[in-house]
């Protein structure tokens, strides 16, 4: 009875690790597609940034042409 219950236990452990590990992986595949995330967000918001940048400089550029 010991034996079994002692097999039982092991197969249970075995089981839990295999779990363990395949959700470990998982949450490193996660991790690497969010930081990818951060960066592409933070490059449009850069780009976008200058976008506007270039856009102000262009209006205020024809606001004092158009006063001369």
């Amino acid at each position: 009875m010991y034996k079994s219950m002692q097999a039982g236990l092991d197969g249970k452990i075995q089981t839990q690790d295999a779990e363990i590990t395949d959700l470990r992986t998982k949450l490193a595949a996660s991790q690497q597609e969010n930081a990818d995330l951060i960066q592409a967000s933070e490059r449009m918001k850069r780009e976008k940034d200058g976008t506007i940048e270039d856009q102000h400089v262009k209006m205020t550029y024809m606001s004092k042409s158009t006063q001369t």
